[in-house]
């Protein structure tokens, strides 16, 4: 069992992932940046998954700022989620080292494929 950060200003896309991911994980959600921060300050988790179009601190931003501020650590898995065009969000991924991207579907099933993928290539890294 995982322990997922989600971040995402949108309630929809949080109770979505949620309701996709538990009761198989336990999923946190983050409504903005100041959360995120306090939840990955407090506590470790296995994939972050973050939203890059967020008001205030955009996803990527706060990617890069989390990794600062934690250094080494934790280990910070943090994967991209974004509707995007997909070679923009591919390239941001790779310009913060993110883990990859996801590129959001409302489609329950690929959504819980794709997220499990990256568990997967984590716990086998």
């Amino acid at each position: 069992m995982a322990k997922i950060l989600v971040v995402d200003d949108e309630q929809e896309a949080l109770d979505l992932v949620q309701n996709v991911l538990e009761p198989e994980h336990v999923v946190v959600t983050a409504k903005n940046w100041i959360q995120a921060i306090d939840y990955v300050v407090k506590e470790d988790f296995d994939l972050i998954l973050m939203d890059i179009n967020m008001p205030g601190l955009k996803g990527d931003e706060l990617s890069q700022i989390i990794a600062k501020r934690i250094g080494h650590k934790k280990a910070l898995n943090i994967v991209l989620f974004s509707s995007m065009p997909e070679a923009e969000l591919r390239q941001r991924a790779k310009d913060v080292n993110a883990k990859g991207y996801i590129a959001k579907t409302f489609n329950k099933d690929v959504l819980h494929v794709r997220i499990n993928r990256f568990l997967k290539g984590l716990q086998q890294a």
